[in-house]
């Protein structure tokens, strides 16, 4: 009895951890960061060469003035080439700036700064500025865990919201993944949009 008891409570307890986790899931799909502490933070400082020409250095700076989108990508990265069609799309409708930050595209990660150059030559630039952090200089400042990534940042350099993975442009996004709906384009053009009708600050 007491053998048989051994057997039934592990296996009761894992059924009930992949219930926890299938809920868990449901709730929230995907791996989002938007409970992020930097969200309604400033910025942090930060001071990179330009991908393209790297004397025109791209730092804090250039993100104050405007509302606009700041996105972490590189060329190693699956979903940023997914990804990086939607932000050609999205570039095109001149509502929202983005600049970005070329992320650990090393050898050692399977990248390099001449592939970063041959990727925009090839697919497209849709970016305003780009820094070079080969060394993940600015990804540790920014907490950057992986790409894509893209940040909804106000007139003041203040982060507004983070958002972990692929933007999408889908024309009806699932309206019960909440991360698929968050992530759609026709929503963050609507948050910039308000920012913008009121006085460029986050929300």
């Amino acid at each position: 009895m007491a053998s048989r008891s051994r057997v039934i409570l592990p296996a009761t307890l894992m059924v009930l951890l992949f219930v926890l986790l299938f809920i868990g899931l449901k709730l929230k799909p995907g791996l989002e960061g938007d409970d992020s502490p930097m969200i309604g933070q400033l910025s942090p400082e930060f001071d990179l060469p330009g991908l393209l020409e790297p004397a025109h250095r791209f730092s804090r700076s250039d993100l104050n003035g405007q509302v606009s989108l700041l996105n972490i990508w590189a060329t190693w990265c699956p979903a940023c080439r997914a990804e990086h069609d939607v932000l050609m799309r999205l570039a095109a409708t001149g509502e929202v700036p983005i600049n970005s930050i070329n992320w650990k595209d090393r050898e050692e990660s399977g990248g390099s700064r001449v592939a970063a150059l041959q990727w925009l030559e090839r697919l497209g630039n849709p970016y305003g500025k780009t820094g070079d952090d080969g060394d993940n200089v600015a990804g540790l400042e920014w907490g950057v865990t992986g790409a894509p990534e893209t940040f909804i940042i106000d007139v003041d350099g203040r982060i507004c919201d983070r958002l972990t993975g692929a933007l999408n442009d889908l024309e009806n996004p699932d309206p019960d993944n909440r991360l698929e709906v968050k992530h759609n384009v026709a929503n963050i053009l609507a948050v910039v949009r308000k920012m913008k009708s009121g006085d460029g600050r986050c929300l």
